[in-house]
C-alpha cells in the first residue's frame, strides 16, 4: 500500500485518481481501521500544528483552524490565513473546497468565506461538545490525566 500511494505524484488530484483505481482503494479503508485510523488521524493533526509552527503560525491553534487544516490541506489553510491578515476583500471572494465536496457539506455549503466557514465550524463544535457524549468523554478524558 505505501509502494502504491508512493507512486502517484502528491497531489490530491493523483490521489483521488487513484482512489477509483482497484489497488488504490484498499489504501482509503486503511483510514477506518480502529487500530491505524486513530494513529494516522493523531499524526495528520500533528503534522498539521508542525507546519503552521513552521510557517510562523504565532499561538495554538482553535478546534476550527485544524479543522480546515485537516479539510483544506495545510498547503491551502495557510494560504488563506495568509490571505486573511493582508488580503481581506480577496479572502471573502475566494472558496477552498473543490465545487462537488463544498456542495455536499452541510456546513462548508452554507458558508461561501473561509470567515464564515470558521466561524460556522466553531459554532459547531461548541454545540456538539455539550452532548452527553461528548461530555463523558472529557470527563473520562480529564480524570485519566496526571
Amino acid at each position: 500500500m505505501i509502494g502504491t500511494a508512493r507512486s502517484v505524484p502528491d497531489e490530491w488530484s493523483a490521489h483521488e485518481g487513484l482512489a477509483v483505481q482497484p489497488q488504490g482503494l484498499g489504501i482509503h479503508a486503511l483510514n477506518l481501521d480502529v487500530d491505524v485510523g486513530p494513529l494516522l488521524q493523531v499524526q495528520k493533526l500533528l503534522d498539521s500544528v508542525i507546519f503552521a509552527k513552521s510557517k510562523g503560525f504565532a499561538g495554538p491553534l482553535t478546534a476550527a483552524e485544524l479543522e480546515m487544516m485537516n479539510l483544506t490541506g495545510d498547503g491551502m489553510a495557510w494560504t488563506w490565513w495568509r490571505c486573511r491578515r493582508r488580503c481581506a476583500s480577496a479572502f471573502r471572494r475566494r472558496t477552498f473546497f473543490q465545487r462537488g465536496g463544498y456542495e455536499r457539506n452541510p456546513v462548508a455549503g452554507r458558508n461561501d468565506t473561509v470567515a464564515k466557514l470558521i466561524a460556522a465550524t466553531d459554532a459547531k463544535m461548541d454545540a456538539e461538545a455539550q452532548l452527553s457524549g461528548a461530555r463523558a468523554l472529557s470527563e473520562a478524558y480529564d480524570s485519566a490525566r496526571p
